[in-house]
């Protein structure tokens, strides 16, 4: 009877769990999650303006198969896009008072901004020359 020698895998480079880009992508999943339960909620109740919550999300989607592949460039982009999305919001804002309109901007736009940050960071360190690596 002969034995075959087996061998655990080695590591390849390149092919590591990064839990920066997961912690980053699922943060700014977030609004997306809540965009998908306002529109099954709606469309539940038979009203079709419900759709108009997946126009709402398409963008963050889109930049968040960009950060899956491009964390550096898709994580940028995102912390642009909710920066500049909440100044625009507290310079608009209706009626509310600076309090409330602070409180709602950080609740809307702080996940996806950290989340961004986080993509950002896992894409540098991914750029990085390792050691050994020459």
């Amino acid at each position: 009877m002969t034995r075959t020698n087996i061998r655990p895998q080695a590591h390849r480079p390149g092919r590591h769990l990064d839990l920066g880009k997961l912690a980053g992508l699922a943060l700014c999943a977030i609004p997306v999650a809540f965009l998908a339960l306002f529109m099954v909620g709606e469309l539940a109740e038979g009203e079709i303006g419900g759709l108009g919550h997946a126009v709402q999300a398409a963008p963050l989607v889109l930049l968040l198969l960009l950060a899956w592949w491009r964390p550096l460039i898709g994580g940028a982009l995102i912390v642009l896009g909710a920066v500049g999305l909440a100044a625009v919001y507290l310079l608009g804002g209706g009626g509310l008072s600076m309090d409330v309109k602070l409180l709602t901007a950080a609740i809307i736009f702080l996940p996806p901004a950290l989340g961004g940050l986080l993509l950002v960071r896992s894409g540098r360190a991914s750029a990085e020359p390792r050691e050994g690596s020459r």
